[in-house]
């Protein structure tokens, strides 16, 4: 997702990477759904998990569940969601879908700063 940010930024630094704006912006139309998707499979993983585990879905998939329900990622994962559906949304106009973007890359670096958060391993990490 942080790619798919990057591709579409006003940088004339980075349009060379990309190979130019029109193949940046068609880039960034295939990594964010990708993005998405992939978060997607990430929460069915832990889904898994937590059954595997022997204790409640609830902690993947409502906030403030339990003590050990991780209830801001819960929050950022129905955000990206939300965000993710409204991008597509052609009845908005453009300005409140610029909006929209520029507040899902804030949600976003909430979202990606959620490892650290982690107070301690989930049951299919390795540390």
């Amino acid at each position: 997702m942080a790619i798919a940010m990057l591709a579409v930024v006003r940088a004339h630094a980075l349009e060379p990477v990309f190979g130019g704006l029109d193949r940046a912006v068609r880039f960034h139309r295939i990594l964010g759904p990708s993005a998405i998707a992939l978060l997607i499979v990430h929460v069915i993983f832990l889904t898994l998990a937590e059954f595997q585990s022997g204790t409640s879905i609830g902690n993947v998939f409502i906030p403030f569940w339990s003590e050990s329900a991780r209830s801001i990622d819960i929050i950022v994962f129905y955000l990206l969601l939300l965000l993710g559906g409204l991008a597509y949304d052609r009845r908005m106009s453009y300005e409140r879908w610029l909006s929209v973007h520029r507040f899902t890359g804030l949600v976003f670096l909430g979202g990606a700063a959620h490892w650290p958060w982690n107070p301690e391993p989930s049951p299919t990490s390795s540390r």
